[in-house]
C-alpha cells in the first residue's frame, strides 16, 4: 500500500469510527431510501471524480464579499481527499446554513479579495451536501455517511491516468508535451501487480486493470517544472500502456508492446520525463509513456532505449540537459 493512499484511508477510517461511537448501539447507519441512496451515490461519484478536494466540516459565518456577494465559509473538519488540513477556512459562495454541517465537492476557484487566510472554491456539484445524524441529505432523500465513505475509498483505490499516451518522434516535442523533467533515484519499486485506472475519454470514464509498478523517487535536480532537490515523488509505471500509444504527430499508432518497455533498476538513477496525474487528489505521476518516460544514468553517461527516437542521437547527460534547456529557452 502506498503512502499516499495509507494516509488516506486512515483519515477516511477515523472518520467512520467516530461516526458509528456516535450513533451508539443503533448501528452505523440509519434507515434510507434504497432509490434516494442509488442516486445520491451515483452523483456522488461523478462529483468525486470532478473535484480536486472533498472535505466535511461546519459552516462558521456568512458575509458579502467585494463583489457583492453572499459568501460562506466553512471550517474544515476532515479531508476526505485532496489538499487541505483540518481547521483550514472554506470560502464558497453555495449557500449554507451557520453552524450546519456540510461535506463539498470542490474545485479550487478564483483567489479571495482581502482574506488571505481563506480559500476561494467553487462546487462541482449543484449545492452542499448537510449532514446530520450521520447521514447525507439532498433534495429530502438520504444515504448513510458511512456508504458513501466506503463507496469514496473504491474510488480512491482506483488510479486516475491521463487520457491519451502520446510518442514523440523529437526532442522538442518531447520537451513541450513533459510537465516535469528531473534527474532523480529510483529508492523503491512496488510491483508489478495488477492495477485499477480510470481515464477521461470523449466524455466517458474508461476503467481497465492492467500491471503497474510504483516507484518511489527521489529528485536530485530539476530541468523543466517545479521538481527541486529533494522532492520526494510516487510514479506509476505501466507498460502495457504500450498498446494504447499513437504518435503525436500522425496520431498513427506506435508498434511497442510492454515487453519492449525498458527495467527500472531500484537505486538507479535516471533522467525522467513526466506528466503530472490528471486528478488533483492523487499525488501520482507518470512516464511520458513508457518508452520516452526515462533514461539511466551512468556517471555522465546516458543509456537511450532503442525505442526512444526523440533521444538515439544522445550519449551523455550534459549534451541532453544542454539540448534541452536551449529548446526551453527558445520557447
Amino acid at each position: 500500500m502506498s503512502y499516499r493512499y495509507g494516509k488516506r484511508m486512515v483519515a477516511i477510517l477515523l472518520l467512520l469510527t467516530v461516526l458509528c461511537l456516535g450513533m451508539g448501539t443503533s448501528g452505523c447507519a440509519l434507515p434510507v431510501g434504497s432509490t434516494g441512496e442509488a442516486r445520491i451515490l451515483a452523483q456522488a461519484r461523478q462529483d468525486y471524480r470532478n473535484a480536486s478536494l472533498v472535505v466535511s466540516g461546519t459552516c462558521l459565518q456568512t458575509h458579502v464579499n467585494a463583489k457583492g456577494v453572499n459568501c460562506y465559509d466553512l471550517t474544515v473538519e476532515d479531508v476526505l481527499a485532496g489538499q487541505a488540513a483540518a481547521g483550514d477556512v472554506i470560502h464558497c459562495t453555495s449557500p449554507m446554513a451557520e453552524g450546519k454541517s456540510y461535506l463539498l465537492y470542490l474545485q479550487k476557484g478564483e483567489d479571495v479579495p482581502h482574506t488571505e487566510d481563506m480559500q476561494g472554491y467553487t462546487l462541482v456539484s449543484g449545492q452542499p451536501l448537510a449532514l446530520s445524524q450521520g447521514s447525507v441529505l439532498l433534495d429530502g432523500m438520504a444515504v448513510s455517511l458511512e456508504t458513501l465513505l466506503a463507496d469514496m475509498a473504491k474510488l480512491d483505490a482506483m488510479i486516475s491516468a491521463p487520457s491519451s499516451i502520446y510518442y514523440y518522434d523529437s526532442l522538442a516535442e518531447l520537451v513541450e508535451a513533459a510537465d516535469d523533467i528531473f534527474i532523480g533515484r529510483v529508492e523503491a519499486q512496488e510491483g508489478p501487480k495488477d492495477t485499477q485506472f480510470h481515464a477521461q475519454s470523449n466524455g466517458t470514464t474508461v476503467e481497465h486493470t492492467i500491471p503497474a509498478t510504483m516507484l518511489q523517487v527521489t529528485a536530485y535536480g530539476g530541468v523543466k517544472g517545479a521538481m527541486k532537490y529533494g522532492d520526494q515523488v510516487e510514479l506509476v509505471y505501466a507498460p502495457g500502456m504500450n498498446e494504447d500509444m499513437v504518435n503525436a504527430a500522425t496520431l498513427a499508432a506506435e508498434p511497442y508492446t510492454a515487453e519492449q518497455a525498458p527495467q527500472v533498476e531500484t537505486g538507479g538513477i535516471y533522467l525522467f520525463f513526466t506528466l503530472n496525474g490528471p486528478d488533483a487528489k492523487q499525488d501520482y505521476i507518470f512516464p511520458i509513456n513508457p518508452m520516452q518516460g526515462f533514461l539511466k544514468i551512468t556517471n555522465d553517461a546516458l543509456t537511450v532505449p532503442y525505442g526512444n527516437r526523440a533521444m538515439l542521437s544522445f550519449d551523455s547527460l550534459d549534451a541532453a540537459v544542454r539540448a534541452i534547456r536551449s529548446i526551453l529557452e527558445q520557447g
